[in-house]
């Protein structure tokens, strides 16, 4: 079994008209399809997030490594000047 469709195309000025006729099985193929890529969009949004927490607790880590380390630091010199 078919559907008939009638695609028109808009350009600018140019205008087209075309007559055509899709099985069903086609159309059913594409409907999985575009159910698939949504899933997959999903799933790519899922990651995306995954990614940012993934570099933003890193950022997060150093940050606190070097400040820790930087008032470690500190306490060490001011140590050694009230020692001496």
């Amino acid at each position: 079994m078919t559907r008939k469709f009638n695609i028109e195309i808009h350009t600018n000025n140019d205008y087209r008209n075309y007559d055509t006729e899709i099985r069903e099985t086609y159309i059913e193929k594409l409907i999985r399809n575009k159910e698939r890529l949504v899933k997959f969009l999903e799933i790519m949004d899922i990651y995306d997030q995954l990614i940012h927490s993934h570099i933003e607790s890193k950022y997060t880590f150093f940050k606190h490594s070097i400040q820790s380390q930087t008032s470690r630091y500190s306490s060490q010199l001011f140590f050694k000047q009230t020692r001496s």
